[in-house]
């Protein structure tokens, strides 16, 4: 049977392992969330371009003519 020493010698190891893994998950996390922001920061400037891309082409030469309607009453007789 290990001594108390030993246990808690064991004991500590096991919680350094654990602190250890939590702080690689936490780790790892922090580097995703970079990762995703970045990635919405990406396609957020792609959307924009493109807007301005496809939205601030409007150098057509057509003119605008308003609608010709008679709006007289016509009588007959």
């Amino acid at each position: 049977m290990p001594s108390s020493k030993e246990v808690r010698a064991r004991q500590n190891r096991q919680k350094e392992r654990v602190a250890a893994a939590r702080a690689e998950r936490q780790r790892l996390q922090r580097r995703r969330r970079q990762a995703g922001g970045t990635a919405v920061v990406i396609i957020l400037v792609v959307v924009v371009a493109l807007g301005l891309a496809l939205g601030g082409n409007n150098n057509s030469n057509t003119v605008a003519v308003a609608p010709t309607s008679s709006d007289a009453p016509t009588t007959t007789t």
